[in-house]
């Protein structure tokens, strides 16, 4: 496995603010999520199973916590942020109406 990931969850396990926002692709978020479930001697084969398993699609947000314990999985791949007020999901800007593009839940 990559000594990236690893370098960036000690990175980001020293750091002192309460709360992090990491922007990364899919394919780095399942390596850094594995080495968060299985450690850093997690094997190919395992990180292959939950390269397969564990789809992403664009814009979505997965929210982890760490703490002296080691790290949780609070969300995977959420899409709430994107819903209009209506509950439609917002995957095409044409949905916006043009009145009220104030519609986007913040």
């Amino acid at each position: 496995m990559s000594m990236q990931p690893n370098a960036a969850l000690e990175f980001l396990t020293n750091r002192k603010e309460t709360n992090i926002v990491v922007v990364t692709h899919g394919e780095i978020l399942r390596l850094m999520l594995a080495l968060m479930v299985f450690g850093s001697d997690v094997a190919l084969e395992i990180y292959e199973r939950m390269n397969q398993g564990f789809a992403t699609s664009n814009a979505g947000m997965t929210k982890v916590k760490y703490d002296r314990r080691g790290w949780y999985i609070l969300t995977w791949n959420e899409h709430a942020h994107l819903q209009l007020q209506s509950g439609e999901l917002f995957d095409d800007p044409r949905k916006i109406p043009d009145r009220n593009r104030k519609q986007l839940r913040h």
